[in-house]
């Protein structure tokens, strides 16, 4: 199922809130900048800038009820909490889960480049999301045509979804709402 959302002109830049020159030296610098991430994993972005406007954000980690999915070929939906007590038929969407795997293969770089042994499940789950971005990326595939600038990439204009949008047709169709109070220890995505 897609929904029809409005298309804006955005302009790629850097930003020291969520990517630090230094967010890999340590642990703690990385939990702490991924925390900053928590508005981009379902965070309403400007029109001109990828940083959040707001700090409206997805408020169930982009888990949506579909309601009727006869009229759409879906594949079979998660069971998830819907409210306190029940649990029900809902969706992922993919934005979140592809930045759900940037911030998981964020943590686990930094646990690398800090020398600890990853283990077969983190490889497994590293393996999966690298593929995963790649295949969002490939099936995304933004054309826009980038010329010298400073920092290669920064400064262009891309054609971008309307986070604003997708945000509020997110929220207005979510699942449980649960995301509302993330630690820096609990900031992957």
């Amino acid at each position: 199922m897609e929904s029809k959302v409005p298309r804006k002109i955005t302009t790629f830049q850097s930003d020291p809130k969520y990517t630090r020159e230094d967010m890999f030296y340590n642990e703690s610098n990385t939990l702490h900048t991924l925390n900053k991430w928590i508005p981009l994993s379902s965070g309403i972005f400007s029109v001109s800038k990828c940083i959040p406007s707001s700090d409206q954000f997805s408020e169930s980690r982009g888990y949506v009820v579909v309601g009727d999915r006869t009229p759409y070929d879906l594949p079979e939906p998660y069971i998830t909490a819907i409210d306190r007590q029940n649990d029900g038929e809902t969706y992922m969407m993919s934005v979140f889960h592809q930045l759900h795997c940037l911030s998981y293969l964020a943590v686990h770089f930094q646990q690398g480049y800090g020398g600890i042994v990853l283990e077969k499940e983190i490889a497994h789950h590293s393996a999966h999301c690298f593929n995963y971005i790649r295949q969002g990326i490939m099936c995304n595939a933004d054309m826009t045509l980038e010329g010298k600038t400073d920092s290669p990439g920064e400064g262009s204009e891309h054609e971008c979804v309307d986070y604003d949008a997708l945000l509020n047709w997110a929220n207005e169709h979510a699942a449980y709402k649960w995301r509302n109070a993330l630690l820096p220890d609990d900031s992957t995505l």
